[in-house]
């Protein structure tokens, strides 16, 4: 024993040096494990999902179509006319009709009417407003006003037009009897997407705007659009609250 520890004494820095020389093995080594770990690209996960359990709103891929081409092109021709997104017709760019008998009279006065409603406010808050709604933002004529396609069928009704139009609805079993244009009330061009609440008599009780689908929707064009969106005017149907939408194209002036 006396010898043991005598060894001990006389080999105690060799001793030291061996375990302090183990112990920076050990963490040198653990560090590198941290790192490589750290390093290590995070797992990926995929989770497949049937395509027949994906259930596609109607609504939002109606808007979808609609604007896959939604930035406007140079001289690109918007008929003055309303269509409806559920009208399965064939489509013509010539041989198509409307129902500009039942509409254009009550589209145009009830255009009038919102429009004055707007231009006597603005001028009550700023007079200086007047004058620039009047040289800059003006109704048109009657003979501008806008048509509702009528898909009632027949002989004068066997197609629908195929081009780009000011306005499409989009409100399932349901036909248009007013639909006011704002498509020439702003200095911008562009689109913008109103998302509709109908009740069963036909009149809007809630309108707002939908970014989705929208292009270059300014303060002007969104303002317009929801304010003609309420003022448009549907069919009778039962079945309470109906949801839909109208996509308004406005025409810089």
């Amino acid at each position: 024993m006396e010898q043991f520890l005598i060894n001990i004494e006389k080999y105690r820095v060799a001793i030291l040096g061996t375990v302090l020389f183990h112990i920076l093995i050990f963490v040198v080594s653990s560090f590198s494990q941290v790192q490589n770990v750290s390093r290590m690209p995070p797992q990926e996960i995929r989770i497949e999902i049937p395509l027949d359990d994906i259930e596609f709103d109607p609504a939002m891929q109606e808007i979808l179509e609609q604007n896959e081409e939604v930035v406007p092109q140079e001289n690109e021709k918007v008929a003055n006319i309303a269509s409806d997104a559920n009208d399965s017709r064939e489509k013509s760019y010539e041989d198509y009709s409307t129902n500009s008998e039942d509409l254009s009279e009550d589209a145009y006065e009830s255009a009038k009417a919102l429009e004055a409603a707007y231009f006597e406010e603005a001028a009550a808050n700023n007079p200086a407003n007047q004058i620039q709604a009047e040289s800059h933002v003006q109704i048109k004529t009657k003979s501008d006003q806008i048509k509702v396609q009528d898909r009632t069928g027949g002989k004068s009704g066997s197609k629908s037009y195929a081009g780009k139009v000011m306005i499409s609805f989009n409100l399932e079993g349901r036909k248009a009897h007013s639909l006011p244009n704002p498509g020439y009330t702003c200095e911008n061009t562009g689109t913008v997407v109103v998302e509709i609440k109908v009740d069963e008599s036909g009149a809007v009780k809630d309108a707002k705007y939908r970014a989705l689908g929208s292009y270059n929707a300014t303060e002007c064009l969104i303002n317009r659009a929801v304010q003609y969106a309420a003022k448009a005017r549907f069919d009778f149907k039962k079945g309470g609250v109906q949801t839909g939408t109208i996509i308004y194209k406005f025409i810089g002036q």
